[in-house]
């Protein structure tokens, strides 16, 4: 039988040497941790999100119900 490595968790706080990113930076080519990572498109997901959701309710109040179906 195989003998199995322990798994090490990361600190899910950003390090004292790494600053925050924001949505106006550039983006890595390379992510040094997972979480910066799924963090950082997550919260773009959501801008994506909710503006597609503006624009559909916005459909619902100004178009028409023809216009909808077609």
């Amino acid at each position: 039988m195989d003998k199995r490595g322990k798994a090490r968790r990361m600190s899910t706080a950003a390090s004292s040497s790494s600053k925050q990113s924001t949505l106006d930076e550039e983006l890595p080519e390379r992510w040094s941790r997972g979480q910066d990572h799924f963090k950082r498109f997550s919260e773009l997901i959501k801008i994506e999100l909710d503006d597609e959701t503006k624009m559909v309710e916005e459909r619902w109040k100004k178009w028409s119900k023809n216009r909808l179906v077609s």
